[in-house]
């Protein structure tokens, strides 16, 4: 099997060939970039408050769980209550996001890379029988 154009005339099919690998390339890298922004977390507190709940900021508490423990004995019923809207309203925003890019990427797997893969692999098996 070659995969260099015909040395006479113009090979329309060994160009097919090349661009829809190329495309099924920049596709599969597409959904690639969008599903590593939906698997790696942004751990920074939104606000610059310390929460009490966001585990980045209860992970880097002084003193370990000791003084961890201390801050949530300190925090008042409203405190806390404040603390927890904010983070399950930031959380929520955070899961809309991740969906909405896991949605881009489930999109460009389907409508891009599967059918240009099998284009690309129906351009091979043809370049090959001629």
């Amino acid at each position: 099997m070659s995969i260099n154009p015909a040395q006479q005339g113009c090979n329309y099919l060994y160009y097919a060939v090349l661009l829809s690998s190329a495309l099924t390339i920049i596709c599969a890298l597409s959904a690639a970039v969008n599903l590593l922004r939906a698997v790696f977390p942004n751990t920074k507190t939104h606000d610059g408050d310390k929460s009490l709940i966001f585990f980045g900021d209860v992970a880097s508490c002084e003193n370990g769980v000791n003084g961890y423990k201390e801050k949530v004995e300190k925090a008042t019923p409203e405190i806390l209550l404040e603390d927890l809207s904010k983070q399950t309203f930031i959380l929520a925003e955070i899961i809309n996001e991740k969906f909405r890019v896991l949605k881009i990427s489930v999109r460009i797997i389907i409508y891009g890379v599967i059918p240009l893969l099998a284009t690309s692999l129906l351009l091979l098996i043809l370049e090959g029988v001629k």
